[in-house]
């Protein structure tokens, strides 16, 4: 009798368990909106962990409105060669490539070494890296995993000394080089266009080019404006006196004007904009620059919006419209900024003058999201191009990639 009881009553205490069992909440069991509202105060690596926990748990965690959320809290960094799809799963890979960004987590490794030490200047296309060293421009297409191959069919040579820097637009390679000479090419299949010499009696320091024109500026201290494709004794529109080396230029997407920027050492603005059919000049962007704080690159993010750095240590954000600088960056170790490229969204991504150090700013922010260190030895980062995933950089002896998609 007494071992039956025992049983009985055993028998009671389980079905009771069950009883309260199903009556209970887990926290599985929440309605999915609850779950939403507890998962936005995750991180990414919290969220990782908790989509291994339950099929329901992966589901939700996979839907876009939790990394929308999860985005906001970094820098992401954008990708203007490529067309994301707007759905969850590119969304949280985003995040995560994010993430590394914003903690320094990557992966570097050499694509190029040279002999003796260059000045070479990197950009990118829809399809192709094209990368100078010496009196060529080489061509390399971008694998999946950010490596390079060589495309050595599609090696660009016309210079007869260093090239000093190069654009790439509309399927169209247009370069200035020591020589004073100006090379221009076809990108989809390397057959030159024209080759001018001597239009500088000094090096060519920059170019840009819109539609049918092109501006180069030179160590001569001059600002020219010629015709794209005309013939070579006729095709200078305008020669302007810069009253200074001129080390950048940029041409205003709406095709009507131009920044330069020179060496700011004859106590003019380094950074003016010239009115492209009449060379004349239409605004000076001053904000007291020392002597000798030249500025040595220049971006537009609009028709009213410009970027641009130099020796100052700063990064500045102008309005052309008032000729105002509405924000500003400054370099927290006051080194010398030698290049920037922006995503034209919220990330910075620039170049500085000491050990190859590249730092990453958020122009929400006032100060640096983080910064990457890309040489053991001291050189300046000549010119940089990156996507959401990788980060080219070129310095004086080695080209170096930078892969963010990693996992920790």
């Amino acid at each position: 009798m007494t071992g039956q009881r025992g049983q009985r009553q055993a028998v009671g205490r389980s079905t009771r368990r069950r009883d309260q069992s199903k009556n209970s909440i887990t926290f599985v069991s929440l309605p999915d909106d609850v779950l939403f509202v507890v998962f936005a105060y995750c991180d990414v690596r919290a969220l990782g962990r908790l989509a291994q926990v339950c099929k329901t748990f992966c589901r939700l965690i996979r839907e876009d409105c939790v990394w929308r959320i999860v985005s906001k809290r970094f820098t992401v960094v954008g990708d203007l060669n490529s067309s994301y799809r707007c759905n969850g799963e590119i969304l949280k890979e985003k995040c995560r490539v994010a993430s590394n960004w914003n903690t320094g987590l990557f992966k570097d490794s050499v694509l190029l070494r040279y002999r003796v030490r260059q000045l070479p200047w990197i950009s990118r296309d829809n399809e192709h890296i094209w990368i100078s060293a010496g009196s060529v421009i080489r061509c390399f297409n971008q694998k999946h995993d950010g490596t390079v191959r060589e495309l050595k069919s599609k090696t660009l040579r016309g210079h007869s000394d260093d090239v000093c820097r190069f654009v790439t637009k509309d399927n169209v390679i247009l370069s200035g080089g020591r020589d004073g000479s100006l090379c221009c090419w076809s990108s989809q299949n390397g057959r030159g266009l024209f080759y001018h010499r001597n239009r500088h009696t000094d090096e060519v320091s920059c170019v840009d080019f819109n539609d049918n024109v092109i501006v180069t500026g030179s160590r001569d201290c001059r600002l020219k404006i010629w015709s794209m494709g005309g013939p070579e004794n006729e095709s200078l529109r305008h020669s302007i006196a810069a009253q200074d080396r001129v080390w950048s230029v940029a041409i205003n997407p709406g095709g009507n004007t131009f920044a330069s920027g020179t060496a700011g050492c004859h106590h003019v603005s380094p950074l003016r904009i010239w009115d492209i059919n009449t060379g004349r000049l239409s605004a000076m962007l001053n904000i007291n620059y020392r002597n000798g704080a030249g500025v040595l690159d220049i971006q537009y993010e609009s028709p009213h919006i410009l970027l641009a750095c130099g020796y100052d240590t700063f990064i500045r954000m102008w309005d052309t419209r008032s000729n105002t600088c509405v924000l500003q960056w400054e370099e927290p170790y006051d080194s010398a900024i030698y290049c920037l490229k922006t995503d034209h969204s919220n990330a910075i991504v620039s170049g500085t003058a000491r050990y190859g150090m590249v730092r990453l700013w958020d122009r929400r922010m006032v100060q640096p999201v983080q910064m990457f260190y890309t040489a053991r030895v001291s050189s300046p980062v000549y010119s940089l191009v990156f996507d959401s995933k990788h980060l080219y950089v070129a310095l004086d002896k080695t080209v170096k990639m930078l892969n963010f998609d990693v996992y920790s």
